[in-house]
């Protein structure tokens, strides 16, 4: 009797983006040169095939074309002679081969979800870990800038959805977390200000609410010459208003309690060429997705 050969399971192919670029085949890390990283990444933000012209003329837009063309040849054939390749390439076709599993397009689902339709039974620390990071954020690239700030911009907002909800079911350490990984990622945007206030004032936490408002008020003039909005001054009302008045209300920045330090909002962090499309003013219509 012949034995039947045994098939063995097709390795999984994972492409990682958040926050820097990993191929992984069968869980173990593959070396990759810069250009066939910039290939995947193109080809993974594709939802479908791209034309070979399209592609060498926007990753390397500054040589002649048939240099261009010679680049993505050697590229191509390079990636091909991966086991399994992460690319189909048809005539004058290429893409990401489907089998790819890529992490961004997970993230970028699960922040549409949360953002739509509210947390549910999302399981919350695989939610924080998703949303912890921006994609790429150490790559300059023309032809992915929009990208880049299109995630960021999901991801804030699904965060913010996301300590409110936490909030409102009492789990209260994962709300604060969740609040700081936003204002980690965009410390002049107020909303991300609001969203920890509410968070901090949810575990009854009036001073470390107060003390917020007060990083708040400091970043928005020092770094744009703002003040707060009427929504974070009716906060901080609230939080001296709940309860006995506490240090610090007559104007004065409140001592933080004792043995905590609130958290560093670091204005160096901030990036100038985003604080327009971060700050809204009190009535404005907010951020498209």
């Amino acid at each position: 009797m012949v034995p039947t050969p045994v098939r063995r399971p097709r390795p999984t192919t994972e492409l990682r983006c958040l926050p820097t670029f990993e191929l992984r085949v069968g869980g173990a890390p593959v070396p990759l040169p810069h250009r066939a990283q910039r290939v995947l990444v193109f080809l993974a933000l594709r939802s479908g095939p791209a034309d070979r012209p399209e592609l060498a003329g926007t990753l390397w837009p500054d040589v002649p074309a048939s240099r261009a063309y010679s680049s993505l040849r050697s590229t191509l054939w390079g990636l091909s002679r991966l086991t399994p390749s992460p690319v189909i390439a048809v005539g004058s076709s290429v893409q990401i081969s489907p089998d790819v599993r890529v992490d961004l397009d997970g993230a970028r689902r699960l922040a549409q979800r949360i953002i739509e339709r509210g947390p549910g039974k999302v399981a919350t620390p695989a939610a924080l870990a998703a949303l912890r990071h921006d994609f790429l954020p150490s790559w300059s690239e023309d032809w992915l800038a929009a990208e880049q700030h299109h995630f960021r911009q999901l991801r804030l907002h699904a965060l913010e959805v996301l300590s409110r909800h936490l909030s409102e079911k009492g789990d209260h350490a994962l709300a604060v977390e969740a609040g700081l990984l936003a204002l980690a990622c965009e410390p002049l945007r107020e909303s991300a200000h609001r969203t920890l206030m509410l968070a901090h004032l949810a575990e009854g936490n009036r001073a470390e609410a107060i003390w917020q408002y007060h990083r708040c008020r400091e970043l928005l003039a020092n770094e744009l010459g703002l003040a707060p909005s009427p929504e974070m001054e009716a906060l901080l009302q609230r939080a001296l208003r709940d309860g006995p008045e506490p240090a610090g209300a007559n104007g004065a920045e409140p001592e933080p309690p004792a043995g905590v330090r609130p958290a560093e909002v670091r204005p160096a962090e901030v990036r100038p060429a985003e604080r327009n499309g971060v700050l809204r003013s009190p009535g404005s219509p907010p951020a498209n997705l």
